[in-house]
């Protein structure tokens, strides 16, 4: 048309404009490779975060049943068993222990070590022996005997560490030892008796 009314085409802007084109179109293709690389890199990221999340739920599964067995353990075992942590107070205590020891369930978890210690079916000196006991586990012997009430214990303490061998507290452990000690009595009686006469 701009040849039949004889207006001269401007050639200059005419290849300004094509220029534009290419540099658009190459522009164009430009961010179309990077779009693709970027699809591509978020789907490796999604199924990075896939696997890795996969991975955390197995292994928190894992960890739920070993706390499980841990538990299992722990509430079958007959002797009392309380565990302190790192400043004394008692976080764990199965159920065997507030048997044991005639107390509530309420009264054993969240008390602290001087609590247990100031129990009145204690007298002054298994109380102190007791305090040894939990304020320093390993320096003291194996185990001790303790009178709680009618009740004779064999009490055993040890440090308690996690995996990088930090301590993280005390457990003591309670095992009823009265039937063994009113045996020990009887023979000790008889004994005493048979030497006598």
């Amino acid at each position: 048309m701009a040849l039949s009314v004889s207006i001269v085409p401007n050639i200059p802007a005419i290849f300004g404009f094509l220029f534009l084109a290419l540099i658009s179109w190459f522009s164009a293709r430009s961010l179309e490779r990077a779009l693709k690389d970027l699809r591509s890199t978020n789907a490796n990221l999604d199924q990075l975060v896939t696997e890795r999340t996969r991975a955390l739920v197995e292994s928190l599964a894992r960890e739920r049943i070993e706390a499980g067995r841990s538990i299992a353990i722990l509430e079958s075992i007959t002797d009392g068993v309380i565990v302190y942590d790192i400043h004394g107070k008692a976080i764990v205590a199965n159920p065997a222990t507030t048997q044991l020891l005639s107390l509530p369930h309420e009264q054993v978890i969240n008390s602290s070590k001087d609590d247990l210690t100031r129990a009145k079916a204690l007298n002054a000196n298994d109380r102190r022996i007791l305090s040894d006991l939990l304020t320093n586990p390993g320096q003291q012997p194996a185990s001790y005997r303790l009178h709680w009430g009618k009740k004779t214990f064999s009490v055993s303490s040890a440090q308690v560490f996690d995996t990088e061998e930090t301590r993280i507290g005390t457990v003591a452990v309670f095992r009823d030892f009265t039937h063994e000690a009113e045996i020990e009595k009887m023979k000790d009686t008889i004994l005493a008796t048979v030497s006598h006469e």
